[in-house]
């Protein structure tokens, strides 16, 4: 579970999927259909926080990763 509230525990989403051809991760936030975050990166570790500095609000959110 994901729950980026500062406390040292689960508070950075990461997939762990370096040696993958191809990646590409969204995360949607189901409330506004919006995406929240997004990247290429296989080796991401994502904080919570909007591009803004802002942390996501407490929700409803679905992940999507395409890999190969």
């Amino acid at each position: 579970m994901f729950t980026p509230n500062g406390d040292g525990i689960n508070d950075l989403m990461f997939v762990g999927a370096e040696h993958m051809e191809s990646f590409h991760f969204l995360l949607l936030d189901m409330s506004s259909n919006n995406i929240v975050f997004e990247t290429r990166n296989p080796a991401f570790k994502w904080d919570g926080t909007l591009p803004d500095g802002t942390r996501i609000a407490r929700g409803t959110y679905v992940y999507i990763i395409l890999a190969k």
